[in-house]
């Protein structure tokens, strides 16, 4: 699945209707498709780079698919 990130009315991120939280794997489009997880830093949902250290801040538009299951972090 592929789509546009925008947040839902319970203050969540989704793109093509999957609700993103805590947790989920997903690859995001910053000129090359990165591979990581959406974690919460307090303040909102973020995205976090496989070195568990690079958090990227999520915005509206920014293209999003779901990870294929042949590859684990």
């Amino acid at each position: 699945m592929i789509g546009k990130l925008e947040k839902n009315q319970t203050g969540r991120w989704e793109y093509g209707g999957r609700e993103l939280t805590c947790g989920d794997m997903v690859e995001i489009d910053i000129g090359i498709w990165l591979r990581g997880r959406i974690e919460h830093n307090g303040r909102d949902y973020c995205f976090l780079a496989p070195d568990g250290l690079t958090e990227i801040k999520l915005r509206k538009g920014l293209p999003a698919r779901t990870p294929s299951r042949e590859v684990r972090l």
